[in-house]
């Protein structure tokens, strides 16, 4: 049976690849595989073995109609072709379900799931999965693999319920903490760790795929926001000036919650995407954070201890001149409700620093397009459209701050 399955499965899976599977074909097709393609020592005359036990499975798939089969004059079989009008009786042979039907209850799934989150008030996750099922809904009618499925509906679920949950999610949690949470398992999360940071960087907000989960507050070690500048810090009933410090300070998760209130004797504050560029900012006048390259809920908490103490002051954004920058700086915009403007994040700046500059790759180009889509952009929109047209990015650290 071994060399039956094998025969039968290549040739539904050659079916399922098919514009007959479609239904697209103009003209009738025939399916069909020949036996070497699957047992090369087929060929081999001195393989007498493989050849009588193949010989033997394409004579019982004849036998049950399921095939077609072209031999030539010594019995060396040339091809099977399969047989359309018995494509039910071949699913079951194998026990295997129907590609139409596994679509058929994926768009059900699909769409009690999308019902379901629809009579919440607000669930972040439904825009997601809405452009996500809209997009495969696409990939099936032109008959592409669905994307983070690989055939295990129940597999599926548990992947589409961890993501819903970590978009959900509003406290920082450990990535084992989390995944005992949600399976009873440390380590099961880890399973679909992959295909959570692709989903949602794809279909999130997520401004890289590298830290999507962290955006979220599934961390692996304890998130630290450092600071560094003019400002006095009142925490456990004690006043830290840090304008007398000549480093940075980093503040914990933990740390971050017993913040009582902060006094920002500058003018102005700027969040900084990257370390290098954090500890040679020196700029006077200024209190800097430092973002760690991408801002969760609990840095947008300390974040907005800042700007409710200190509404008045000025705010700016230190990032990347490419996609991913301004990515961080839409979402930090949009997230944090703090008008944020970037800081040498501009076309001179870009200019200045031409022997730094970068190639874009495509994901960037199409990254660039869909920011170019968004109203807030028209503030850096000559960036963007300069980026595209001279195939270029640039690095915030090879930005000099000259204020």
């Amino acid at each position: 049976m071994r060399e039956v399955n094998k025969l039968l499965d290549a040739l539904l899976n050659r079916y399922e690849e098919s514009v007959s599977f479609t239904g697209n074909n103009k003209v009738s097709q025939n399916i069909s595989i020949r036996p070497e393609k699957l047992f090369p020592a087929y060929a081999d005359d001195s393989q007498y073995e493989v050849f009588e036990n193949v010989n033997a499975a394409v004579c019982e798939l004849e036998k049950m109609e399921l095939v077609k089969v072209k031999r030539l004059k010594n019995g060396v079989v040339e091809k099977l072709i399969l047989a359309l009008d018995k494509l039910d009786e071949a699913y079951a042979v194998l026990g295997r379900t129907p590609k139409k039907d596994i679509h058929r209850q994926l768009k059900d799934l699909w769409e009690d799931l999308l019902d379901e989150l629809n009579k919440e008030q607000y669930d972040p996750f439904y825009p997601m999965l809405s452009s996500y099922v809209e997009k495969q809904k696409e990939r099936i009618s032109k008959n592409k693999q669905i994307e983070y499925f690989e055939g295990d509906i129940t597999e599926y679920k548990k992947l589409l319920r961890a993501i819903h949950e970590i978009v959900n999610n509003e406290k920082e949690q450990f990535v084992r903490d989390f995944s005992v949470r949600l399976f009873g398992d440390s380590k099961k999360l880890k399973q679909y760790e992959d295909k959570i940071r692709a989903f949602l960087y794809e279909y999130g907000e997520s401004s890289e795929r590298e830290v999507s989960l962290e955006e979220y507050g599934i961390v692996k070690t304890p998130t630290y926001v450092a600071i560094k500048g003019e400002a006095i810090l009142y925490i456990g009933g004690q006043k830290l000036d840090l304008s007398r410090l000549n480093g940075d300070i980093s503040l914990s998760t933990i740390t971050m919650e017993q913040v009582e209130h902060i006094d920002i004797t500058a003018k102005k504050v700027v969040t900084i995407e990257n370390l290098t560029s954090f500890h040679t900012f020196n700029v006077k006048d200024f209190f800097a954070i430092y973002l760690g390259g991408y801002h969760n809920n609990a840095k947008r908490q300390f974040l907005s201890k800042v700007y409710e103490s200190n509404p008045d002051k000025e705010y700016y954004h230190f990032g990347d001149i490419d996609a991913g920058g301004f990515y961080i700086y839409e979402h930090l915009l949009r997230k944090s409700k703090i008008p944020f403007k970037p800081l040498a994040m501009d076309l001179e700046t870009l200019i200045k620093n031409k022997a730094a500059w970068k190639e874009l790759s495509q994901n960037d180009r199409n990254r660039i397009k869909a920011l170019l889509k968004k109203a807030s952009s028209e503030s850096y929109k000559d960036v963007l459209l300069f980026m595209l047209d001279n195939n270029c990015k640039l690095e915030q650290e090879a930005v000099v701050i000259e204020i």
